[in-house]
């Protein structure tokens, strides 16, 4: 659509779509191309900067070939990137008794301590009545011990800050409705919860699912606001949460990052984080 609305642009490296374009797209006068996914091929574009011709090519990541791709002063740069970096990243943030539970089929499927841990700290900063985040944004665990900032951001690496919105019952539903929609399959829109219960039954028909949605302890009123803290990618209805962009902002907040790396340290402060594998939040019935 961009290449065909724009003039006048010669190259388009798309990712994220895990497309692969073995010879690259080309859409008017504009090349596309896009290396598949996971790290399994190395793409290259040649481009003749007087004709402007450009010519694509693609090696397997791991070949030989591929390991000769490089280049002294970018890796001289890398590496002082990376020196500069570790101050910050190996500063100690807190320590946790017990595994966070971030890896994907779990954040994706199903309540863990690492999503409520992330959920709380949203709603201990904003002190909303609700917080919610997706699963697809919580990239890995943490070991117990020692948890430094390097080790959150590895968990939030997406530079997400969070959002309070005032939405009725009625939206906060369809939410966990889209949030089980796929259930039990893995989906990157799970919510992981704070302030509030619900229960679902995945083999009830999508959008018919959720019952006992209770937020602090009290049935959800559809006809009812309530104030709800959310990542930004998700106020504005990504993951297919359209039902959040609606609602105005009511306020905007940090990172979730610096959230999360200062409410850990309120907790060790306050004796330490020993969160459960679950806490009954979420019942898969």
């Amino acid at each position: 659509m961009i290449a065909t609305k724009v003039a006048g642009i010669d190259l388009i490296v798309d990712g994220h779509s895990h497309t692969f374009l073995p010879e690259g797209m080309k859409v008017g006068e504009t090349t596309i191309v896009s290396s598949g996914e996971h790290m399994g091929n190395v793409g290259i574009v040649e481009i003749d900067l007087e004709t402007k011709a450009v010519s694509v090519s693609h090696l397997v990541a791991n070949s030989e070939e591929a390991l000769k791709l490089t280049d002294a002063t970018v890796d001289a740069k890398i590496a002082e990137i990376i020196a500069s970096q570790e101050t910050i990243l190996s500063e100690v943030v807190g320590k946790t008794e017990v595994k966070l539970e971030g890896e994907r089929d779990n954040v994706r499927t199903k309540e863990t301590n690492l999503g409520n841990l992330i959920a709380d700290a949203m709603r201990a900063e904003t002190k909303a009545d609700v917080a919610f985040t997706n699963g697809g944004g919580i990239r890995a665990s943490i070991e117990a011990g020692e948890v430094t900032k390097g080790d959150v951001i590895t968990v939030l690496p997406f530079g997400n800050y969070v959002i309070t919105k005032e939405i009725t019952g009625e939206a906060l539903l369809a939410a966990l409705e889209h949030g089980v929609s796929v259930a039990p399959e893995a989906n990157g829109g799970f919510l992981q919860v704070s302030g509030m219960t619900f229960a679902y039954d995945a083999k009830l028909e999508a959008g018919k699912r959720v019952s006992d949605a209770k937020i602090a302890g009290v049935a959800v009123d559809p006809a009812k606001k309530y104030l709800v803290a959310t990542n930004d990618f998700m106020a504005v209805g990504g993951d297919g949460y359209e039902m959040l962009g609606a609602f105005p902002v009511v306020n905007e907040f940090a990172g979730l990052d610096e959230i999360l790396s200062g409410y850990m340290a309120e907790l060790n402060a306050a004796g330490g984080i020993n969160y459960a594998d679950s806490e009954g939040r979420i019942t898969a019935k």
